[in-house]
């Protein structure tokens, strides 16, 4: 529909309402040309769409949006508007965080959207959709190792809590587990720290930074050297 709209009404006739956007531009295309209104309103379109699963490789996933962003860069540049580049990249930005809601985004996705979007470069994002997916495949095969111990073997966990192997359910702001910031009514706490780091500098202090990686504060997965570790829990958020 968007297509049909942005044509004159001597043209819409001769778009079936039953086409795809891309139906409707091979048709213009013969006659008409590939018009800057047109191939606007297709890009954004594609914007608004595009959606991701969690099978999805995170560089194929870039690239395709890498992809958009050039083509709309030009449709911008021939209907002279300087500042596409800005506007361009806080669009990328939106909407690959608009789709990091899957696992094992989710944390990433509150960080990001609690943080700097404009100044973000999409390869940034990408490195640490990279990093969370490499941690997520080494958790499943140390679970699926697991899954031949008998059950008689106890273990000594098995009289204190299990730490989480996987990315926890965490709100960045209440601190809270079983919800994210998006969704967060409880106001906000200060970082109350792990539990196996209560001398942790960055406790009390506002918008820390975490990461899900190593689970300590002052970094995010990105940066992160050390190997990956299971999720310790958080301190009680003091009221």
């Amino acid at each position: 529909m968007l297509v049909r709209q942005n044509v004159v009404e001597m043209v819409q006739g001769q778009l079936n309402v039953q086409w795809t956007a891309y139906q409707m531009m091979e048709h213009l295309s013969a006659p008409y040309g590939d018009t800057a209104a047109v191939n606007f309103a297709v890009k954004r379109e594609e914007f608004h769409n595009f959606t991701i699963t969690e099978n999805d490789d995170p560089t194929d996933v870039v690239a395709k949006i890498q992809k958009m962003y050039q083509d709309m860069e030009e449709i911008c540049r021939t209907k002279d508007i300087t500042t596409i580049q800005k506007l361009l990249q806080v669009q990328c930005n939106l909407t690959i965080i608009r789709n990091l809601d899957i696992s094992p985004y989710s944390s990433l996705r509150d960080q990001l959207i609690t943080g700097d979007i404009v100044n973000l470069s999409l390869e940034t994002i990408r490195n640490q959709m990279v990093n969370l997916k490499m941690i997520q495949g080494a958790n499943g095969s140390q679970s699926t190792a697991m899954m031949g111990v008998k059950q008689t073997k106890k273990s000594i966990y098995l009289r204190t809590t299990t730490p989480t192997t996987s990315t926890p359910t965490l709100c960045y702001k209440c601190w809270e587990q079983g919800h994210y910031i998006t969704n967060c009514t409880n106001p906000n706490q200060a970082f109350p720290g792990f539990k196996n780091q209560m001398n942790d500098g960055n406790i009390g202090k506002a918008r820390v930074l975490v990461c899900t990686k190593c689970w300590t504060s002052g970094h995010i997965s990105k940066n992160c050297t050390k190997d990956p570790k299971p999720f310790p829990g958080m301190n009680k958020v003091q009221e």
